[in-house]
């Protein structure tokens, strides 16, 4: 397989290191999942990286690290930024495939992020499976979103799942 390129591009924030490290494990392994040949960081909010794939087809990816979902045992999915009254997150991305990492159980959830927003949608306030819309102001302290009990969503069938090895 060829050497992958991995460019980097002007982001309007800088995530922590802890977060880059963790993203980059991500990136990684999907280039190898999908046999990229190259990887490119998005300059904008709409995705995060876009894998050019074997024969140039390309593959937009938005790439999430839920870190809190250690303490919560719950998966946060935003869909609005609370402080600027405007839809984010997966109702605003525009990638093929949005990837869920949850460092503690070394697994990472790929979704089609409409298929994910319609079904989060769809099942809001089912109590079997204990999905919620969060309060405004939650998550980051400036989003709301869905949030899903771990043990719900590792029941899904219908999203790929992923081991990442972690160091």
């Amino acid at each position: 397989m060829p050497k992958t390129k991995l460019r980097v591009g002007i982001m309007g924030w800088e995530p922590d290191k802890k977060s880059q490290e963790a993203e980059a494990r991500v990136v990684e392994l999907l280039r190898m999942h999908y046999r990229a040949t190259e990887a490119m960081r998005s300059r904008d909010a709409s995705h995060d990286v876009c894998f050019t794939l074997p024969y140039g087809t390309k593959r937009l990816c938005e790439i999430k690290t839920d870190f809190l979902a250690s303490q919560t045992k719950n998966l946060y999915f935003e869909t609005r930024n609370t402080q600027h009254g405007c839809p984010s997150g997966l109702t605003l991305t525009r990638a093929d495939v949005w990837g869920h990492y949850v460092p503690h159980l070394k697994k990472l959830w790929l979704f089609d992020p409409k298929a994910l927003l319609w079904y989060l949608r769809a099942h809001r306030d089912n109590p079997m499976l204990g999905i919620v819309l969060s309060r405004p102001n939650s998550g980051d302290h400036n989003s709301q979103g869905y949030i899903v009990p771990i043990k719900t969503a590792q029941k899904w069938s219908w999203p790929s799942v992923l081991e990442v090895d972690t160091p």
